[in-house]
Parts: structure tokens; sequence; C-alpha cells
């Protein structure tokens, strides 16, 4: 079990507590498609995070592999210094 720090809802603090497993996926781009994300970044990250959550939604979902339904959180993490 995982504890997230406590938060403020209303003015009285909450806990929000993740039960079962979690797994942590990460993707990576090559430095050529950081350069092509570049050109038009709204639409292509947009196809690139449908891409992800399509990708590990259906493999969960699917009996042979996990055979779960899932949820998740996805995130943009940028290395620049901007």
């Amino acid at each position: 079990m995982s504890e997230a720090e406590p938060g403020e809802v209303g003015g009285k603090a909450v806990v929000y507590v993740i039960t079962g497993t979690v797994f942590s996926y990460c993707i990576h781009a090559s430095f050529r498609a950081k350069q092509t994300l570049s050109c038009e970044p709204k639409i292509l990250y947009d196809l690139l995070f449908a891409a992800a959550s399509q990708t590990i939604l259906s493999l969960a979902g699917d009996p042979k592999h996990l055979g779960a339904q899932t949820g998740l959180v996805a995130l943009l993490h940028t290395w620049g210094k901007r």
C-alpha cells in the first residue's frame, strides 16, 4: 500500500491511498523524435499520449497479459532548461 501526501478538500485534510499493485511505465522519445515534435507540438503530443494510453489499456485489459481494468496517469517530463 502506498500513501500520497495529505491534501486539503473543503477545508479538511485528505490522504489518498492506492491499494493493489502499481506499475510504472516510461516512454522515451529519441532526439530525432524530439525535433519532429517541436514542429507541431500540440497535435503530436496529443497523438503520442493517445497511442501510449491505448497501448497500455488494451494490453492490460487483454486476458493473455494482465486481464485487468486499469486507470492511468500520464505526464510529460522534459529535460530542457526552459
